[in-house]
């Protein structure tokens, strides 16, 4: 599913979001990430630290990703299937972003999105 071009401004101006994950007996587990990028159907996050969500990704794809402005009562609700790359295109961008300098990425977390919910 794409995501529209307002879709795509309003992802990256509140880039903070909250990433949810199923552990392996099913119980929910969120975290904060950051959006680095975002393509038509495709949300790009670094991952430095994430050995749990990483874990939980790799038994059960599906996640979720929250982005709200809170100030105007509006958010988005992704539903999607992450993946992981620690070489190719998608890594080399995560590793090459300016902000990362500082840390020694690990992967990038490609999510391919299946729905979007959009309340404004």
């Amino acid at each position: 599913m794409e995501l529209s071009s307002k879709q795509q401004d309003f992802i990256m101006q509140h880039s903070l979001v909250v990433l949810s994950t199923l552990t392996k007996d099913i119980s929910p587990r969120s975290i904060l990430v950051e959006i680095n990028k975002v393509d038509n159907d495709t949300l790009i996050i670094t991952d430095n630290q994430m050995e749990t969500t990483q874990q939980n990704i790799k038994t059960n794809p599906k996640v979720c990703v929250l982005i709200s402005d809170i100030e105007n009562y509006t958010y988005l609700k992704i539903d999607g299937e992450a993946s992981y790359y620690d070489d190719g295109e998608y890594f080399e961008y995560v590793k090459n972003l300016p902000w990362n300098a500082l840390y020694t990425p690990k992967w990038a977390v490609v999510i391919k999105i299946n729905n979007i919910k959009e309340v404004a």
